[in-house]
C-alpha cells in the first residue's frame, strides 16, 4: 500500500499490532521534490510527503520496523511535465539510498501515471482552436465559448493576453507507452544518464499507474437530444439526456467533438458546420456538458443522439451520480464473434472468450 504521510503509517502499524497481523508492504509516498542548478520545483501535491520531511519519516520508519516493510518510494503528481516526473523519479532513486542507508532493503519505485491520451489526431487542429480561442477572448473575434468563457486567459487593457491555458492539451505528440519510453530515456536532472539506466543499476522494480493511458480509445459516452433551442443571436442551444456530471468534460478540461447520429432519415436541404451550445438536464445555469462552442455537421433533432467517443478513462467513472434520483447511465461490453457483434452489460463480462458472459443480457447489436 502507498502511504501518503506519518499519520497513515502510525495507524497501520496500531493496526498491525493490535490485530497481530503480519507485515504489509508500504511504498512512501512523496512530493515537492526538487534539483539544484537551476531551480526547478515540483508543484505541491495532496498526495506524499515533502522530501523535506524525509529524515523524520524515516526516523519513524525504524520504530515501526517490526510493523510495517517499507519496500519502496512513490510520487503521484499532477502534471504532464516530463521534467516535472524526471526530477520526482531521481528524487525517489536518492530516497531509496536513504532507505538502504537505514537497514531497509527498498526495490520499488511507483511512478504513477500521467502518461496521457491524444484527443485529437492532429496537431494542427489544437494549434488553430486555440489560437482563434485567444483573438475571441480579445475582441477580435466572435466568441467560441458560452459567456465568453476564456479557459484561463483574459484580456486587460492595452490589448493585453493575461492567463494560461486551463485545458488538457487536446493533442499530445507523446502519449501513453511513448510517453513512459521518453521519461525513462530522459537524462537525470543531476546525475546525468538516463533514468530508465539508473532504475537498471539499482535493480529496482518499477511501478506504475497509466490511469486513462490504459483505456485509450475506449468509451462511447451516448445522449439523446431532448429540445433544440434557437436564440435571437448566437447559436442554438441543444438540450441533452444528459448532465455535466455524466461525461465530465469540463470537470476534466478535455475537448472532444461529438458524433451526431440521426434517429431518422437524414433532413432534405444544404449541410454546413453549425455551432450549437450543448446544456444539460439540470435546473443549473452551470450545467453545460462543455462550454466551447460544438459545430456539427446539421443542426440536431429531438431524438437524434450524441456520441462523445473516448470517455472510457476517467469521464465515464469518477463523476457521474444519480443527482435528482436519476439512475446512472449503465455501461455495456460490445463483443465480436464470428458472424456478428454482441453486447452483454459491462458488470457479466468477462474477457476470457471461451467462458463467455456471466450472462447473456444483451443479444445482437
Amino acid at each position: 500500500m502507498n502511504a501518503d504521510g506519518p499519520g497513515e503509517l502510525e495507524a497501520l502499524a496500531g493496526l498491525v499490532r493490535r490485530h497481530d497481523l503480519p507485515r504489509p508492504k508500504v511504498l512512501v509516498r512523496l512530493c515537492e521534490f526538487e534539483t539544484s542548478g537551476p531551480r526547478m520545483l515540483s508543484r505541491r501535491s495532496r498526495f506524499g510527503t515533502s522530501v523535506k520531511a524525509l529524515g523524520p519519516l524515516l526516523d519513524l520508519l525504524e520504530r515501526h520496523r517490526d510493523s510495517v516493510d517499507p519496500i519502496g518510494v512513490a510520487y503521484h503528481l499532477d502534471t504532464t511535465s516530463p521534467d516535472e516526473k524526471a526530477i520526482a523519479l531521481e528524487g525517489c532513486l536518492r530516497a531509496m539510498d536513504d532507505l538502504r542507508l537505514r537497514g531497509f532493503q527498498p526495490r520499488v519505485v511507483d511512478i504513477g501515471g500521467g502518461f496521457g491520451v491524444s484527443y485529437l489526431a492532429h496537431a494542427a487542429q489544437w494549434d488553430r482552436w486555440t489560437s482563434e480561442l485567444a483573438a475571441a477572448v480579445m475582441g477580435r473575434r466572435p466568441p467560441l465559448t458560452w459567456g465568453g468563457h476564456g479557459y484561463g486567459l483574459h484580456a486587460e487593457g492595452g490589448g493585453t493576453l493575461r492567463g494560461a491555458l486551463s485545458l488538457y492539451p487536446a493533442h499530445r505528440p507523446v502519449a501513453g507507452p511513448g510517453y513512459l519510453d521518453a521519461l525513462l530515456s530522459q537524462p537525470a536532472p543531476t546525475l546525468g544518464r538516463a533514468l530508465g539506466t539508473l532504475l537498471l543499476e539499482s535493480l529496482c522494480d518499477l511501478y506504475t499507474e497509466p490511469g486513462r493511458a490504459l483505456a485509450d480509445q475506449c468509451g462511447l459516452s451516448l445522449a439523446r437530444v431532448l429540445e433544440v433551442r434557437h436564440q435571437d443571436a448566437g447559436p442554438a442551444l441543444v438540450r441533452l439526456a444528459m448532465n455535466a456530471s455524466d461525461v465530465a468534460l469540463e470537470d476534466h478540461g478535455i475537448l472532444m467533438d461529438p458524433v451526431l447520429v440521426s434517429r431518422e432519415a437524414e433532413p432534405a436541404g444544404p449541410r454546413g458546420p453549425v455551432g450549437v451550445h450543448l446544456m444539460g438536464n439540470l435546473c443549473l445555469e452551470a450545467d453545460l456538458i462543455t462550454r466551447r462552442t460544438v459545430f456539427l455537421p446539421r443542426l440536431p433533432r429531438p431524438g437524434d443522439l450524441l456520441g462523445f467517443a473516448n470517455t472510457a478513462g476517467y469521464c465515464m467513472d469518477f463523476i457521474a451520480t444519480r443527482a435528482q434520483q436519476q439512475p446512472v447511465a449503465r455501461k455495456v461490453a460490445v463483443r465480436q464473434t464470428e458472424d456478428s457483434w454482441r453486447w452483454c452489460l459491462d458488470e457479466e463480462y468477462w474477457p476470457i472468450e471461451e467462458y463467455g458472459p456471466i450472462t447473456d443480457s444483451g443479444g445482437r447489436a
